[in-house]
């Protein structure tokens, strides 16, 4: 990954000084510098500055002034430009600049898999099961398009069809932490908990730093009254990233109404130890009282 964006690009010598910057190459370079950066207002300026410049591909049919150079189509300008509006926070402009890059590349599962995602996140879950839908008739092992297409069952509550497509996801590629990970959350939805855990158990191991699978098998050992496993993990998560609290407090309340303040003591050092003052109080008021 480039990391200074002054840096010169392998393309530099395809071009004179004198017609850069009229080659739609030169402003997507530096645009993708400027994402690869997280710049996206640059980017956004070089970008509709080379879609501006970006010839007709009906006009010439792919004709190059510099034989031999890589130039980037219009459906790659939309498509990169949509990823800078989505860094800046327009989901708006993003699928309209997916929907830009569609028309002038029909076939590019990519392109609808990523609308689809944005559909998911302003909460258009038919648009964007549409949009899956067709990204998986154009190439069937996108396991991105599974795996969110997953996610949207999972929203709407078809907690089965959510499963089947992450069990899509995992089956074409078995390294798919995230797969792993919300088919347990699914699994802790349909109340299947030893499934949810052993996935969850999955993920840590795929992923060991990952915080998210750790937390979320503590809490399902919590339910399966494992409680040592519960602490254990609970510890684990705390290890890897101090948390404003972690959800240590609400554990250890849960377990106060289970008459169990030895356990929630322990809950309630820990939030302590992450910061919480308001914990430190309590677990003091619960030392006072025994």
């Amino acid at each position: 990954m480039t990391t200074d964006p002054d840096a010169p690009f392998s393309w530099a010598a395809e071009l004179t000084s004198d017609d850069a910057p009229q080659q739609p190459v030169f402003w997507f370079a530096l645009a993708q510098t400027h994402v690869e950066n997280e710049r996206p207002d640059l980017a956004l300026e070089a970008l509709t500055t080379a879609i501006g410049l970006a010839p007709d591909p009906a006009a010439e049919a792919g004709a190059s002034s510099h034989p031999g150079a890589s130039r980037p189509d219009l459906a790659s300008l939309y498509s990169l430009r949509a990823r800078a509006h989505d860094m800046s926070g327009r989901l708006r402009e993003a699928i309209a600049d997916l929907s830009q890059a569609i028309e002038f590349g029909p076939d590019d599962h990519e392109a609808y898999t990523d609308r689809g995602v944005l559909w998911q996140r302003t909460g258009a879950m038919g648009a964007a099961l549409r949009d899956f839908a067709r990204a998986l008739e154009l190439e069937p092992r996108d396991t991105k398009a599974r795996f969110n297409r997953g996610n949207v069952y999972d929203a709407l509550g078809l907690h089965a069809k959510a499963v089947e497509e992450y069990d899509a996801a995992i089956g074409l590629d078995g390294a798919y932490v995230m797969a792993y990970a919300n088919r347990g959350a699914t699994y802790v939805a349909l109340g299947l908990l030893q499934k949810a855990a052993d996935d969850f158990t999955h993920a840590i191991r795929l992923m060991p730093g990952e915080l998210i699978p750790r937390l979320n098998r503590a809490m399902v050992h919590f339910r399966m009254r494992r409680y040592a496993e519960a602490v254990g993990d609970f510890e684990e998560a705390l290890a890897l990233r101090p948390p404003p609290d972690g959800g240590y407090t609400e554990q250890a309340e849960c377990l106060l109404r289970m008459e169990r303040p030895d356990l929630a003591l322990v809950f309630l050092d820990l939030a302590a130890r992450a910061g919480s003052r308001d914990a430190a109080d309590r677990a003091a008021a619960i030392r006072a009282e025994r």
